[in-house]
Protein backbone atom coordinates (compact mmCIF):
# COMPACT_ATOMS: atom_id res chain seq x y z
CA UNK A 1 0.00 0.00 0.00
CA UNK A 2 1.28 3.22 -0.87
CA UNK A 3 1.81 5.47 1.63
CA UNK A 4 1.11 9.21 0.42
CA UNK A 5 1.54 11.64 2.52
CA UNK A 6 -1.46 14.46 2.50
CA UNK A 7 -1.77 17.98 3.69
CA UNK A 8 -4.68 19.36 5.71
CA UNK A 9 -6.72 20.80 2.72
CA UNK A 10 -5.77 17.46 0.59
CA UNK A 11 -6.88 15.37 3.16
CA UNK A 12 -10.35 17.40 3.40
CA UNK A 13 -10.92 17.62 -0.13
CA UNK A 14 -10.07 13.85 -1.40
CA UNK A 15 -12.76 13.23 1.83
CA UNK A 16 -15.19 15.83 0.43
CA UNK A 17 -15.02 14.24 -3.37
CA UNK A 18 -15.13 10.80 -1.69
CA UNK A 19 -18.33 11.49 0.53
CA UNK A 20 -20.00 12.55 -2.97
CA UNK A 21 -19.19 10.48 -5.12
CA UNK A 22 -20.33 7.68 -2.50
CA UNK A 23 -23.82 10.10 -2.75
CA UNK A 24 -23.99 10.35 -6.47
CA UNK A 25 -23.37 5.84 -6.50
CA UNK A 26 -26.15 5.49 -4.26
CA UNK A 27 -28.71 8.10 -5.69
CA UNK A 28 -27.73 8.36 -9.02
CA UNK A 29 -27.49 12.59 -7.96
CA UNK A 30 -27.54 13.74 -5.16
CA UNK A 31 -30.57 14.94 -3.40
CA UNK A 32 -30.16 18.96 -2.42
CA UNK A 33 -31.69 17.90 0.81
CA UNK A 34 -28.53 15.16 1.48
CA UNK A 35 -26.20 17.89 0.17
CA UNK A 36 -27.78 20.74 2.36
CA UNK A 37 -27.62 18.66 5.54
CA UNK A 38 -24.11 17.71 4.61
CA UNK A 39 -22.82 21.08 4.30
CA UNK A 40 -24.32 22.44 7.46
CA UNK A 41 -21.59 20.01 8.99
CA UNK A 42 -18.48 21.03 6.86
CA UNK A 43 -16.72 24.01 7.88
CA UNK A 44 -16.82 26.48 5.18
CA UNK A 45 -12.98 26.30 4.88
CA UNK A 46 -12.83 22.86 3.95
CA UNK A 47 -14.88 23.93 0.39
CA UNK A 48 -12.70 26.63 -1.08
CA UNK A 49 -14.49 28.92 -3.18
CA UNK A 50 -12.89 30.09 -6.30
CA UNK A 51 -12.60 32.89 -7.93
CA UNK A 52 -14.91 32.93 -11.90
CA UNK A 53 -13.20 31.62 -14.27
CA UNK A 54 -11.15 28.89 -12.27
CA UNK A 55 -10.45 25.87 -13.98
CA UNK A 56 -11.35 22.28 -12.63
CA UNK A 57 -9.69 22.09 -9.12
CA UNK A 58 -6.95 19.29 -10.53
CA UNK A 59 -6.36 21.91 -13.15
CA UNK A 60 -6.59 25.01 -11.44
CA UNK A 61 -4.30 23.84 -9.00
CA UNK A 62 -1.74 22.91 -11.50
CA UNK A 63 -1.53 26.10 -13.16
CA UNK A 64 -2.30 28.17 -10.31
CA UNK A 65 1.43 29.92 -9.48
CA UNK A 66 0.09 31.74 -6.78
CA UNK A 67 1.41 34.94 -7.82
CA UNK A 68 -1.45 36.82 -6.48
CA UNK A 69 -2.40 38.90 -9.74
CA UNK A 70 -6.45 38.29 -9.23
CA UNK A 71 -5.94 39.20 -5.83
CA UNK A 72 -4.32 42.51 -7.01
CA UNK A 73 -6.81 42.96 -9.59
CA UNK A 74 -10.24 42.66 -7.44
CA UNK A 75 -11.73 45.93 -7.48
CA UNK A 76 -13.81 44.64 -4.12
CA UNK A 77 -10.77 42.57 -2.64
CA UNK A 78 -12.80 39.55 -2.45
CA UNK A 79 -10.06 37.41 -3.67
CA UNK A 80 -7.81 36.25 -0.51
CA UNK A 81 -4.26 34.11 -1.23
CA UNK A 82 -5.04 31.39 0.97
CA UNK A 83 -2.52 28.47 1.53
CA UNK A 84 -0.82 30.02 -1.93
CA UNK A 85 -4.34 30.09 -3.81
CA UNK A 86 -6.93 32.71 -4.33
CA UNK A 87 -9.89 32.44 -2.53
CA UNK A 88 -13.20 33.34 -1.66
CA UNK A 89 -14.89 34.01 1.35
CA UNK A 90 -18.63 35.25 0.63
CA UNK A 91 -19.40 35.66 4.31
CA UNK A 92 -16.60 38.44 4.39
CA UNK A 93 -16.15 39.57 1.32
CA UNK A 94 -18.49 37.83 -1.74
CA UNK A 95 -16.99 38.26 -5.29
CA UNK A 96 -19.71 41.46 -7.36
CA UNK A 97 -19.28 39.24 -10.81
CA UNK A 98 -17.49 42.33 -12.27
CA UNK A 99 -18.47 42.64 -16.46
CA UNK A 100 -14.89 42.70 -17.48
CA UNK A 101 -13.39 40.05 -14.91
CA UNK A 102 -10.38 41.66 -13.67
CA UNK A 103 -9.36 38.76 -12.19
CA UNK A 104 -9.64 36.73 -14.98
CA UNK A 105 -7.31 39.19 -17.51
CA UNK A 106 -4.81 39.12 -15.08
CA UNK A 107 -3.74 35.66 -14.77
CA UNK A 108 -1.21 35.02 -16.95
CA UNK A 109 -0.91 31.17 -16.22
CA UNK A 110 -4.23 31.13 -17.20
CA UNK A 111 -6.17 29.48 -14.32
CA UNK A 112 -8.79 31.76 -14.75
CA UNK A 113 -10.57 30.74 -17.85
CA UNK A 114 -13.10 33.71 -19.60
CA UNK A 115 -14.72 30.80 -21.26
CA UNK A 116 -18.37 30.67 -19.95
CA UNK A 117 -18.40 27.00 -18.59
CA UNK A 118 -15.88 27.99 -16.25
CA UNK A 119 -17.56 31.03 -15.27
CA UNK A 120 -19.90 29.44 -12.59
CA UNK A 121 -18.03 29.62 -9.28
CA UNK A 122 -20.63 27.89 -7.19
CA UNK A 123 -24.14 27.48 -6.45
CA UNK A 124 -26.41 28.92 -3.80
CA UNK A 125 -28.04 26.72 -1.40
CA UNK A 126 -30.75 27.69 0.53
CA UNK A 127 -31.20 26.29 4.20
CA UNK A 128 -34.83 27.72 4.91
CA UNK A 129 -34.77 27.24 8.63
CA UNK A 130 -32.76 30.14 8.69
CA UNK A 131 -34.17 32.34 6.18
CA UNK A 132 -36.78 35.22 7.52
CA UNK A 133 -38.85 35.00 4.01
CA UNK A 134 -39.56 31.39 5.27
CA UNK A 135 -40.59 32.36 9.11
CA UNK A 136 -43.38 34.77 7.39
CA UNK A 137 -41.07 37.85 7.63
CA UNK A 138 -41.09 39.84 4.60
CA UNK A 139 -37.73 39.81 3.06
CA UNK A 140 -35.70 40.32 -0.13
CA UNK A 141 -32.27 41.11 0.77
CA UNK A 142 -30.82 38.52 -0.99
CA UNK A 143 -32.97 38.80 -4.09
CA UNK A 144 -31.72 42.55 -4.46
CA UNK A 145 -28.20 41.82 -4.33
CA UNK A 146 -28.45 39.00 -6.84
CA UNK A 147 -26.31 40.34 -9.72
CA UNK A 148 -27.58 37.28 -11.59
CA UNK A 149 -31.32 37.25 -10.41
CA UNK A 150 -31.13 33.76 -9.05
CA UNK A 151 -33.29 34.30 -6.27
CA UNK A 152 -37.05 34.30 -7.02
CA UNK A 153 -39.94 34.82 -4.32
CA UNK A 154 -42.36 32.17 -4.20
CA UNK A 155 -45.94 32.92 -4.27
CA UNK A 156 -46.77 31.45 -1.02
CA UNK A 157 -43.47 32.69 1.00
CA UNK A 158 -39.99 32.23 0.88
CA UNK A 159 -37.69 32.43 -1.61
CA UNK A 160 -36.35 29.36 -4.11
CA UNK A 161 -32.69 30.06 -5.97
CA UNK A 162 -32.94 29.31 -9.58
CA UNK A 163 -29.94 26.69 -10.21
CA UNK A 164 -29.83 27.58 -14.01
CA UNK A 165 -28.80 31.26 -13.09
CA UNK A 166 -27.07 31.53 -10.05
CA UNK A 167 -23.35 32.31 -10.48
CA UNK A 168 -22.27 31.30 -7.06
CA UNK A 169 -20.85 34.61 -6.79
CA UNK A 170 -22.10 34.70 -2.80
CA UNK A 171 -23.65 38.17 -2.55
CA UNK A 172 -26.68 36.60 -1.13
CA UNK A 173 -24.77 35.13 1.43
CA UNK A 174 -22.69 38.37 2.68
CA UNK A 175 -26.10 40.51 2.03
CA UNK A 176 -28.43 37.97 4.54
CA UNK A 177 -29.13 39.49 7.93
CA UNK A 178 -29.31 36.32 9.51
CA UNK A 179 -26.35 35.03 11.35
CA UNK A 180 -25.14 32.29 10.16
CA UNK A 181 -26.59 33.22 6.83
CA UNK A 182 -29.51 31.32 5.46
CA UNK A 183 -27.78 30.60 2.10
CA UNK A 184 -24.46 29.07 1.63
CA UNK A 185 -22.52 28.42 -1.87
CA UNK A 186 -21.60 25.39 -2.83
CA UNK A 187 -18.07 25.83 -5.02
Amino acid sequence: MDKEKLSRRDFFRKGLRSLVEGISEIFGEAPDQEIQRLMSFLPESSLPLRPPGALPEALFLQRCTGCGACQTACPYEAIRMVGGTPVIYPEQSPCHFCPDFPCIQSCEPEALSPESRYLKMGQAVLFPERCLAHQGVFCITCQSQCPAEAIDLKPQGGIEVLKDRCVGCGLCVYACPQSPPALRILP
